[in-house]
């Protein structure tokens, strides 16, 4: 075979492991944008190796290529997220692109924040291990070290970090939920907001210094509400949609046929994080709304009349909105205290 040149079976075997090399590098890097350009890279480097050599194992060859590039660009995204403007959160990605070959299924914002804390090479070994369900020989060849120092860094990072697996599939539970903190937010009704929302709820809003957004955390459910109901009433008009985004019910919202908002709810009976994704540069996956209603990943929320009319009222009467009213609203309500 000439160097330089791949064969079309050559080729069909890496598009055959293509999402299982993005869904890795995704879990390594928390970026889709980044996850595609190492899989690019991974295809120049396979075409490379493939055209010098017989490979044996294909797959396991391309995972090791992709999680070597992911170590070394995560050294240097570390860098640059030591300077972000704001909280940082991974890319968000619709769930139905993160399934591929796992042994572990949670792909949910707060785990992916959780792995943000490991090292490149520890957090190659326990993605490797945690949701592929790698040998620890196989990822000793991966990495490059022992299989007892594999065994020890899995360990230690799985004790480091919540390994609590939380379901990908959205229970009714949780749409129903999600409807009524949409009729919340689309009449601006704060009882009823304070009623879906957990005392100790927090919001996460990444803006990147880009998009107007929170520069830290918001805990607490009065503070909670209050910042969605201020934004709510200052907002402008959009085009609502529900998805499922990294395994969790969601909210996109696009003006102009552009994402502006990707908002994903981890949930159980009661909202209890919201995480606010506006950075334009982090929404790359939602561009081509009308792909997404085809493929069924994105469905339109439709506001009735009677719902117009209360948000336009209630927008005129939250101008008086305070956070000591919110409180009163609060006490008046049986879900207030558990």
């Amino acid at each position: 075979m000439a160097a330089g040149t791949i064969t079309d079976s050559e080729l069909t075997i890496f598009l055959e492991h293509r999402r299982l090399l993005f869904s890795v590098a995704y879990r390594m890097m928390g970026s889709a944008t980044d996850a595609e350009d190492i899989v690019q890279e991974s295809y120049l480097r396979w075409r490379k190796a493939s055209s010098n050599q017989k490979i044996r194992d294909a797959k396991s060859l391309l995972v090791s290529i992709t999680t070597r590039l992911c170590i070394d660009e995560w050294k240097k995204a570390r860098r640059k997220r030591e300077v972000y403007i704001g909280p940082f959160l991974p890319e968000p990605v619709p769930t139905a692109m993160l399934h591929s070959e796992l042994h572990d299924d949670r792909i949910d914002h707060a785990f992916l924040l959780l792995l943000e804390q490991l090292k490149p090479v520890e957090r190659a070994i326990f993605v490797l291990k945690e949701a592929f369900d790698y040998s620890y020989a196989e990822i000793a060849g991966i990495v490059q070290k022992s299989e007892a120092a594999c065994r020890q860094i899995f360990s230690r990072a799985r004790r480091s970090i919540d390994v609590n697996k939380a379901p990908v599939s959205i229970t009714r539970t949780q749409e129903l939920l999600l409807q009524r903190y949409l009729t919340a937010l689309s009449t601006a009704d704060a009882k009823l907001l304070l009623s879906v929302i957990a005392e100790d709820a927090q919001i996460h809003s990444d803006g990147g210094g880009v998009a107007g957004a929170a520069r830290r955390v918001v805990h607490g459910r009065i503070p909670v509400a209050a910042l969605l109901l201020g934004v709510t009433r200052k907002g402008g008009s959009g085009e609502v949609y529900t998805a499922s985004v990294n395994g969790m019910p969601a909210i996109v919202i696009y003006r102009d046929g552009k994402p502006v908002l990707v908002q994903c709810l981890a949930m159980d009976a009661q909202i209890r994080t919201l995480f606010g994704i506006l950075n334009p540069g982090k929404l790359a996956a939602f561009k081509d709304r009308e792909r997404l209603i085809r493929e069924g990943v994105l469905s339109p929320v439709r506001f009735t009349i009677v719902m117009q009319l209360r948000w336009l009222w209630n927008r005129w009467i939250g101008r008086h909105f305070t956070v000591p009213m919110l409180r009163r609203l609060e006490t008046e309500t049986s879900y207030s205290r558990s």
